[in-house]
């Protein structure tokens, strides 16, 4: 069945996506190829997500091409203070920093993590009428410095508030911006900057696929499938039972450009257990022994658990480890721990609470473009019985308030 768009009108608030109505000027528009997503993380979900033929018009006619959608998305979920857009650079990327630049659309900041202070711009001689328009969210106790050019449609800044503000590069000398207000917003969003994320209660999709429910569709592959043990009671999946370490099960998650965006900083939340003490890792993204910068999460004979940022350069110094003695559970439950790196400090959470906090080397980069695996590293044996009920992954470092906030957002067993 074709999916419904229905605009809602020029002057309406809302949108329709089959039978569901949504607010306008929430939601992004994100493309890969011919496939389009419709997804706010301050909304907490996927509103659209198919091919463009999996669409239909109010009129009940498909589109004709992924151009012909974007567009028709673009003013339905914008609405009348929607931006002018170019067909053919429809692509959001999310930067961070109050840096400006207009090759293609962007979006500055996020609705959890706004700009602060003045705007600036980097202009080098190549932009046209046809490139640079975005969104910027910001908030502050005074209004920003524009940059030069910058003249406005409409709208007044709420001094303390969080604003979105709208533009479109012109020329050099004009670029047309409006400025919203999103009073009343709570700013603590979880969902934002989520690029993976695993439920394993709902088991797998065809093909013995793990879908992710982030939004972003990086879906993971099970290998061995004849090996992993589900139990649907507990929601969960145990992996590498095998007493052949060859055949045991684990699940690769091919490279994407949203995994891409861990670089820098990043937040990991595992809800895991063992059956028995069994160290080994239990999440890579590089090679071991290939030589590129990477991470990986994994538990050391004493049962503690290990983060090891960019372990081929800095061995010992880009590691850190929970405190003693052990704390995940051994007796086929699961707990949660959640990691963080900051560029320059690894932190460990359990329970909500901050258990370690280690520091290494400043300002590392652990962006490679391999596939991620979860159950081992590639190039290492896959760890023995692993029981994992949540996997999930943000480019961005959680605030403790968030941290405490995934127990109710993502129902993990505390």
């Amino acid at each position: 069945m074709a999916i419904k768009l229905i605009p809602g009108g020029a002057d309406a608030d809302v949108f329709t996506v089959g039978n569901k109505t949504y607010p306008k000027g929430r939601f992004f528009l994100y493309r890969k190829g011919e496939t389009v997503l419709v997804n706010s993380n301050e909304m907490g979900g996927v509103v659209a997500f198919g091919h463009y033929t999996d669409f239909e018009d109010e009129q009940g006619k498909s589109f004709g091409s992924v151009d012909d959608l974007m567009g028709y998305l673009d003013d339905m979920i914008f609405g009348k203070r929607g931006i002018v857009h170019n067909k053919s650079q429809l692509d959001y990327q999310h930067t961070e920093g109050s840096i400006l630049q207009y090759d293609r659309r962007r979006m500055f900041g996020s609705q959890a993590n706004p700009l602060t202070g003045a705007i600036t711009d980097y202009h080098d001689g190549t932009v046209d009428s046809t490139r640079g328009e975005g969104i910027i969210f910001h908030k502050d106790e005074n209004e920003p410095h524009y940059p030069s050019g910058f003249v406005k449609g409409s709208g007044t800044y709420a001094v303390g508030q969080l604003n979105m503000i709208r533009y479109q590069y012109f020329t050099q000398d004009f670029k047309l911006y409006t400025i919203e207000n999103l009073t009343g917003y709570d700013g603590q969003d979880v969902y934002d900057g989520l690029v993976l994320h695993y439920d394993f209660s709902k088991g797998t999709d065809i093909g013995n696929s793990i879908l992710d429910q982030s939004g972003f569709d990086n879906n993971g592959f099970l290998d061995y499938p004849e090996d992993a043990i589900w139990d649907e009671d507990a929601g969960t999946v145990t992996l590498g039972n095998n007493e052949d370490s060859e055949l045991r099960s684990f699940i690769r998650v091919p490279f994407s450009k949203s995994l891409g965006y861990v670089k820098h900083e990043f937040t990991i939340m595992v809800d895991f257990g063992k059956r028995g003490r069994f160290s080994g890792v239990i999440f890579g993204t590089n090679k071991s022994g290939g030589g590129n910068n990477g991470l990986n999460i994994g538990i050391v004979s004493d049962g503690r658990v290990e983060l090891e940022v960019n372990e081929e350069s800095l061995g010992a110094d880009g590691r850190g480890r929970s405190t003693s003695p052990a704390l995940y559970p051994e007796d086929g439950s699961t707990k949660t721990f959640v990691i963080t790196y900051d560029g320059r400090f690894i932190r460990f959470y359990y329970n909500g609470s901050l258990n370690k906090s280690t520091e290494i080397s400043e300002g590392e980069y652990v962006y490679n473009e391999e596939d991620w695996y979860i159950g081992k590293q590639n190039g290492r044996t896959v760890s023995l019985i692993t029981l994992i009920r949540h996997f999930a992954v943000w480019d961005r470092v959680l605030s403790g308030e968030e941290i405490a906030d995934l127990w109710d957002k993502f129902s993990v067993s505390k």
